[in-house]
């Protein structure tokens, strides 16, 4: 790549913007000297952080960026009034080592707890976390109803080799499902053989045809996970609360009505 260096804002969603803000600013003031680029939506609230003591540019508007002969990259971004919120997710797609670069698009979900974890520890206080208060902090995390089954519950996420945030599938993608499988295409169109996440486990090998499993649900297939209905009570509510009764019509939440009848 060129001698030029780059900040640049992957995803954005509303709920979530003072935390991915923050970062960016952080580094811009520290190198001002760096370009720097979002993703759409940004700076849609006077409440929004700042991004710092400059902006270049938005990505996928405008020209392209100086690096793209080496890293292509494609937006994904809804916002009103087909949501409530906005919502953006950049991939990209590093040619030379076949690479693809997301933020919150697929996880691996890890075996052990990841060590930043102990941090913060399982109540605020540094530590290490148990198996078993690892798999209490993410399944709490995703809103999945607790059953008595942790473990079992836990397992059935970590196996598959790449799945979908069970509050995304749940709570964005029924209102802009197709909007969201014509990105998924998209990006399984490169030839990627590894993935390297924002979140949890990272690299971790991912194909495009497996990527496109973890979203079977946006075409109304079998996805690499499937949860049970009695799993979902709590992202049931929270769907309907954040997107309006109309989101559970969404095939995507259809499903598991007829399974629970």
């Amino acid at each position: 790549m060129n001698s030029e260096r780059w900040l640049i804002l992957w995803c954005q969603a509303q709920h979530l913007s003072t935390r991915h803000r923050s970062h960016i600013f952080r580094r811009s003031t520290q190198r001002p000297q760096f370009g720097s680029l979002h993703s759409p939506g940004q700076n849609t609230s006077p409440f929004d952080p700042s991004l710092g003591s400059h902006v270049d540019g938005v990505l996928g508007q405008g020209g392209s960026p100086p690096w793209e002969q080496e890293i292509e990259y494609k937006v994904f971004y809804v916002g009103p009034p087909e949501t409530a919120g906005t919502y953006a997710e950049t991939a990209f797609f590093h040619k030379k080592t076949n690479t693809l670069l997301i933020t919150d698009a697929v996880l691996k979900v890890p075996d052990m707890p990841p060590p930043v974890l102990a941090s913060y520890g399982y109540e605020g206080t540094p530590e290490e976390l148990s198996l078993q208060q690892w798999y209490y902090k993410f399944i709490a995390f995703n809103f999945l109803t607790m059953r008595g089954s942790d473990e079992a519950d836990f397992k059935a996420l970590c196996k598959p080799p790449g799945i979908v945030s069970p509050i995304l599938r749940f709570t964005l993608y029924p209102i802009c499902q197709k909007q969201a499988a014509a990105w998924v295409e998209s990006v399984a169109r490169w030839p990627f053989e590894q993935v390297v996440a924002a979140h949890l486990q990272s690299p971790f090998r991912l194909t495009p045809v497996e990527f496109v499993d973890a979203f079977g649900f946006l075409f109304g297939k079998k996805s690499s996970w499937e949860p049970e209905a009695a799993q979902l009570v709590n992202l049931r509510s929270a769907s309907e609360n954040l997107d309006g009764p109309d989101a559970l019509k969404s095939s995507i939440w259809v499903r598991f009505d007829v399974a629970q009848s």
